[in-house]
């Protein structure tokens, strides 16, 4: 199997979870941000790979709360406080996630943001929703700055990894207000 046709099955793998399971608004990972990425761990040399379930923001909400040694063995059961539902190979997949989230940095310009609309229309809702795009007017920056010790010419271009475990703000409380404006008009 190659790495399109491994991709193409998490991909289906994923949206037959969300999908066919019912699975509640919470529980559904982002679209975007570093739930959309496709894993693949080997516990040995020589061991055939394993894709790695997608995450939840309740598990990268768990995750984020313990500290753990991983044994190894992806069907592993967690015992922690507060409890993690899932096994060692979910735990693993949040871990990433996070790992993920806080280590995507590039020089400073090498992306834009946005859909290259003037920052003036842009809501500031709107600007956590924000995709980056290669810039190609971006000139590079020298070795020196690159390596000075400051960091100023590096930023973050992923998404931060919110409290609620998800990338993109969601109202747990949307629904009641829809139904409270119904019932009030």
């Amino acid at each position: 199997m190659d790495d399109k046709q491994r991709l193409a099955l998490g991909i289906h793998c994923r949206w037959y979870k969300n999908v066919m399971h019912g699975l509640t608004i919470e529980e559904i990972p982002d679209d975007e941000g570093d739930y959309v990425q496709v894993y693949w761990v080997c516990t040995s040399l020589g061991e055939p790979w394993v894709c790695l379930p997608d995450t939840t923001p309740q598990h990268v909400r768990v995750a984020r709360l313990n500290v753990r040694v991983m044994t190894g063995d992806l069907d592993a059961e967690i015992q922690s406080f507060p409890p993690f539902e899932g096994t060692e190979r979910h735990f693993l997949r949040a871990q990433i996630a996070r790992i993920a989230a806080a280590t995507s940095i590039s020089p400073q310009g090498f992306y834009t943001f946005g859909s290259g609309e003037e920052e003036e229309d842009i809501d500031m809702e709107e600007a956590g929703d924000m995709n980056f795009n290669l810039n190609p007017f971006y000139q590079g920056h020298t070795i020196k700055d690159l390596v000075d010790p400051s960091l100023g010419y590096w930023v973050h271009h992923g998404r931060h990894i919110l409290p609620q475990g998800r990338t993109i703000w969601w109202n747990p409380r949307a629904d009641m207000l829809v139904t409270f404006d119904i019932h009030m008009t």
